[in-house]
């Protein structure tokens, strides 16, 4: 009930103090004079003036940072199954040691892409397996 009347009692102020009923105008008070005034208000110098940012490694992609990461185990036939979907582990050269049994983790990505990488992050190539591709059996249990 508060924040609803907060809510109110801003829009209010907006709409009718300072004529403002649209999202440009709303915007272009935003960046003409509101947050100047909060910046000026609560900005605080730091206390180290030295920039604490570190630079990525080579071997290191943001991709791979940030992303979704989870678990999942190689089955009997080298198949992954990630969200209702199966990915069959393809062989490489030289080989991967991925066993059944072995862990992998599943990367999603933020542009949507899906990579499966061993623990020691080795990237490992894998095809979807399509519906029509399974076997009757599969069908049956994921029915």
């Amino acid at each position: 009930p508060q924040a609803v009347y907060c809510d109110r009692k801003n829009a209010y102020v907006l709409d009718r103090e300072l004529g403002i009923n649209e999202i440009e105008s709303a915007n272009a008070l935003l960046t003409d004079s509101y947050l100047d005034t909060v910046n000026k208000r609560f900005s605080k110098p730091p206390i180290d003036p030295v920039d604490a940012h570190v630079p990525l490694l080579p071997t290191q992609s943001l991709a791979d940072i940030l992303c979704r990461k989870q678990q999942r185990v190689v089955s009997r036939d080298y198949v992954v199954r990630f969200q209702n979907r199966m990915f069959q582990v393809m062989r490489s050269h030289p080989p991967t040691v991925v066993r059944p049994g072995t862990r992998v983790e599943v990367h999603t990505w933020l542009d949507g892409s899906l990579h499966v990488l061993t623990t020691g992050g080795k990237r490992l190539r894998v095809e979807e397996i399509k519906h029509e591709q399974r076997t009757s059996k599969e069908n049956a249990r994921l029915a």
